[in-house]
């Protein structure tokens, strides 16, 4: 497989971007940046919801901030891929005869990780999370679905429309995110300027809210101490403004800034794991190696920083993973208690990810019971690989102690829920 390392992120004039269309960086300012530094061909959208790195929103909209995701959207249709079939070849692998595992395809699962179930992926599905048993799904009509369960699982009914009212007939681009929190789910889009909105969707009765939320990348329900809610990755949530995370409750603002960025870093992913380690990541413009990097910040941390309104600095806070020389975090998710980490870069044409491995950092929250807490962090272990490019992820999720996985190559689109 032919990965090479993502370039860094383009000029920034001034706004505090967001990690990538997938992973790659923010020029941060809304212009245009790099394709990994910045807006993004597959992205859609700009380097924060502004101009375009292609002129649109190539595979469900997004921008470095606003957060379309070559990992959110699959290819320019939604499903596809650019490395998932066709009669493309690989170092001298033939996507078309190559032996292709019917949930895996061409990914190897270590010793241990096996396959709760698996059902195609519904056409148009960008985005999946999980309820209980029901998956919901991001559609690329720019709606929230009802999917169903495994191990059938089909574009149902409508929870919600994803725009607000008043952006009816706006240009968006939808963000790479579909968060769960009890019974609510949260998604989000931007729009020239870093210009956005997140939409809080209460699948109990229906109910549904729109919240100002500027250049929002990525978002995770999580539960500290004090109760639960949703941690927005972006520029602003409400009226908190500032980069960096920002929480609310599931019924929706007040709003409050939990972290700050330092220079030069702009917003990246968020996920929770089970034992509620907030895993929040950002790109390092200034590293040695920049790149998409992600620490875990323990709920006795988040929690004080949501009573007293003073947000904590996420560079003390315990590193989990970053760039290496020779690939990038393309996506995160949590099982239990542990973080999903999908390592790689985009394509040569910049219209899919090429994902070379997805590994498990072991995280050990110290001082559960209360009081001062910390995260350790052990080694990464691979729980999936390949040698090729025959086989595309989508996507990975947080669902429980399990991890959700959308992949895409010759045998079609599909979901794989996945024991690591």
């Amino acid at each position: 497989m032919s990965l090479t390392a993502c370039p860094g992120p383009g000029p920034s004039d001034g706004g505090t971007g967001g990690g990538s269309a997938t992973g790659g960086g923010s020029a941060n300012g809304g212009g245009t940046g790099g394709a990994a530094g910045g807006g993004s061909a597959t992205g859609g959208g700009s380097a924060t919801g502004g101009g375009s790195a292609t002129g649109g929103a190539a595979t469900g909209g997004g921008s470095a901030t606003g957060g379309g995701s070559a990992t959110g959207g699959g290819s320019a249709t939604g499903g596809g891929s650019a490395m998932g079939g066709g009669g493309m070849t690989d170092g001298g692998v033939n996507c078309m005869t190559a032996p292709h595992d019917i949930a895996l395809g061409t990914y190897t699962a270590a010793s241990g990780v096996t396959v709760a179930a698996v059902s195609p992926l519904p056409n148009g599905i960008t985005q999946v999370a999980a309820i209980g048993s029901t998956i919901y799904g991001l559609a690329s009509d720019d709606t929230i679905k009802v999917l169903g369960s495994f191990p059938t699982l089909t574009a149902g009914t409508t929870v919600a429309n994803l725009r607000a009212p008043a952006d009816a007939t706006a240009m968006i681009f939808p963000s790479a995110f579909l968060a769960a929190q009890g019974t609510t789910l949260l998604a989000g889009y931007t729009k020239p300027m870093t210009i956005g909105i997140v939409t809080l969707v209460e699948t109990a009765d229906g109910g549904v809210r729109y919240v100002d939320a500027n250049g929002n990348y990525d978002a995770t329900g999580v539960t500290t101490t004090v109760g639960a809610g949703f941690v927005v990755n972006g520029l602003s949530l409400g009226t908190a403004n500032m980069a960096g995370a920002f929480g609310m409750a599931p019924s929706g603002p007040p709003a409050v800034r939990l972290s700050t960025f330092e220079t030069g870093w702009f917003s990246g992913f968020a996920a929770a794991t089970t034992e509620n380690v907030l895993l929040l990541g950002y790109y390092d413009s200034t590293s040695l190696i920049p790149g998409n990097f992600v620490r875990a910040v323990p709920p006795a941390t988040v929690a004080g920083a949501g009573v007293s309104g003073t947000p904590f600095a996420v560079m003390n806070e315990r590193s989990v993973t970053g760039p290496t020389p020779a690939y990038d975090v393309m996506d995160l998710a949590a099982a239990g208690p542990d973080a999903i980490v999908a390592m790689g870069n985009f394509n040569s044409t910049f219209t899919g990810l090429e994902i070379a491995r997805i590994e498990r950092v072991p995280l050990q929250l110290v001082g559960a019971g209360g009081g001062s807490q910390s995260v350790d962090a052990g080694s990464p272990v691979t729980i999936l690989s390949t040698t090729n490019t025959c086989t595309e992820v989508l996507f990975v999720q947080s669902h429980g102690p399990r991890v959700l996985i959308g992949l895409a190559d010759r045998n079609g689109r599909r979901l794989v829920d996945l024991q690591p």
